[in-house]
């Protein structure tokens, strides 16, 4: 049996941060940084996991063929989650169990882990392929998000995501007109990796917004969607930042108060206060890069280096 290659992009999620859990349309962006997962035969008596991040080992676990218990790892948080995932997908696709029992595993992330734009979303879309199943039930199975990123990581285009029926979100591919990007946009990572999941669980309790307010974020993204300008971009990109910060907690939001002098606008995509802003103005890429440098965030993109 030959190997057999499966790969599934980053994204950045462009609008819809936090209501899309909420049933708010969101914009996500496949990146051109993303994950490879190479499937090959073995006739070793475990099953067993590699993950290298930048050709750098990262993670290695060996389970039981038969009950995918972790045998030794070098991460048993890290095992213990790719433990359910893979119990889930046989749940999904008993036949499955039988790829576990013939193959080996070894998964190449060619960013650093820290940037958060899509590790969790890429390892489950792979392995969705692989097994054959809906990615949207292996991620609902596992994960507490909304599952935009895996639709993003399924599609590897610009998709808009609408968080209906359990299970069965509502994904429409699109077509973007953002022709001023390239020369007006950078990718700025911020220091610190937040985790999605804990991001969503801490903000469960606090985040109410109206349906007027969910209704609004959606027509945003679809204002988005259709823009062709940068000035309106800049516009409509103040105006969903208001609205988030609004229904938003005040702490989370005053993590940005650090760009007040930054000639353009300041756009979290995701998380707020941690992984990647999205940083546009009328100035060009070589003027914000050295704006940000002096701030003291050194991972600066421009569009090209980070958008598929």
């Amino acid at each position: 049996m030959n190997n057999r290659t499966f790969y599934a992009p980053g994204k950045l999620m462009l609008s819809g941060e936090y209501f899309v859990l909420k049933g708010s349309k969101a914009l996500s962006l496949p990146t051109l940084w993303g994950q490879t997962m190479v499937v090959s035969p073995s006739n070793n008596q475990y099953f067993t996991w590699k993950t290298f991040v930048q050709d750098q080992l990262w993670f290695w676990a060996t389970f039981d063929r038969t009950s995918l218990n972790v045998i030794q790892s070098s991460d048993i948080e890290k095992a213990a989650y790719l433990y359910k995932i893979l119990n889930s997908t046989v749940e999904l696709n008993p036949s499955f169990a039988s790829q576990l029992t013939n193959n080996k595993v070894v998964s190449y992330i060619n960013y650093p882990i820290e940037w958060g734009i899509g590790s969790s979303s890429g390892l489950i879309t792979n392995i969705a392929r692989w097994a054959g199943c809906n990615p949207f039930q292996l991620f609902f199975s596992t994960s507490n998000g909304s599952g935009y990123d895996v639709a993003t990581a399924w599609h590897a285009k610009p998709v808009s995501y609408l968080l209906s029926e359990p299970a069965n979100p509502l994904v429409t591919i699109e077509t973007l007109n953002f022709g001023f990007m390239p020369k007006h946009v950078v990718f700025v990572y911020m220091n610190q990796k937040i985790s999605s999941e804990k991001s969503i669980n801490k903000i469960q309790n606090i985040f109410n917004p109206s349906e007027k307010d969910i209704d609004t974020i959606s027509v945003l993204t679809d204002q988005i969607i259709e823009c062709n300008s940068l000035i309106n971009f800049m516009n409509l990109l103040k105006l969903h930042n208001q609205l988030v910060a609004t229904v938003m907690n005040e702490d989370v939001v005053g993590f940005y108060r650090i760009f007040d002098d930054f000639d353009g606008v300041i756009k979290p995509l995701g998380a707020w206060g941690g992984d990647f802003i999205m940083a546009v103005s009328q100035q060009n890429t070589n003027e914000m890069t050295s704006y940000f440098n002096k701030k003291g965030f050194s991972v600066v993109l421009n569009f090209n280096e980070m958008l598929a």
